[in-house]
């Protein structure tokens, strides 16, 4: 099934707060067709420290899709 446009959103948590990092457009797609979006976030990560990440993909007029996941940056 081919989808539509769909806003992006990444944010982080810290100290119990939701930080924005990055927010951009996936093009629309045709089925199994893949693509690359590009954010750019300008915060620095401090090495070692587990952050807890947020990805919220929101389609033209549905439900949004948010995935979480964790990554601790080391160099």
């Amino acid at each position: 099934v081919s989808s539509g446009a769909a806003k992006l959103q990444v944010a982080y948590f810290k100290d119990n707060r939701e930080i924005d990092l990055a927010i951009g457009t996936v093009p629309a797609l045709k089925p199994y067709e893949k693509t690359t979006v590009e954010l750019t976030c300008g915060k620095l990560f401090d090495v070692g420290v587990d952050y807890i990440f947020k990805v919220t993909v929101t389609p033209e007029n549905k439900q949004p899709t948010v995935l979480h996941g964790s990554l601790i940056p080391f160099k």
